[in-house]
């Protein structure tokens, strides 16, 4: 650690400074983004799951609870699709910011952090389809408790 101490200079501080503001928020934005996607499509998932196996528990199967299992089961494959492990670019690069940035002007540091933040979000958002996957897995989700609820009117 020897080779980081020497004297800054007020530009110097400022720019550390904005390295570590921006690299921690970075990290603790994504990571928080993703932990909430992979909330709502474990709750999906674990959800529609259990409707599909109470349909099972039903002793009669008509035409109405063969749309139901199917529908759930479109939910399920969706829950899982949203679910699945994606690899992300996380920028800024934290250790190679600190390596290639830490003696330049707050300026160029700056206007460089920005351009690959906006890159790596951009990105990113093409890639991410998780949220996507969990709309249409709630929307079969829902599609399949209404048609349980129809069969279940009808029956009566």
């Amino acid at each position: 650690m020897e080779e980081y101490k020497k004297n800054y200079n007020d530009d110097c501080v400022r720019n550390l400074e904005f390295l570590y503001k921006v690299i921690t928020e970075r990290v603790n934005a994504e990571h928080q983004a993703q932990d909430i996607k992979d909330n709502k499509s474990s709750l999906l998932l674990g959800f529609s799951s259990t409707l599909l196996s109470i349909i099972f528990s039903f002793s009669n199967v008509n035409k109405y609870s063969l749309l139901w299992i199917i529908s759930i089961y479109i939910s399920i494959i969706f829950a899982y699709l949203a679910y699945r492990v994606k690899s992300w670019r996380r920028d800024p690069d934290s250790e190679a910011l600190w390596r290639k940035y830490r003696e330049c002007n707050y300026t160029n540091t700056l206007e460089t952090v920005i351009f690959n933040i906006v890159d790596s979000y951009k990105n990113n958002k093409e890639r991410d389809n998780k949220s996507i996957y969990i709309n249409i897995g709630y929307i079969f989700m829902i599609i399949g408790l209404g048609i349980l609820i129809f069969s279940k009117i009808i029956n009566i």
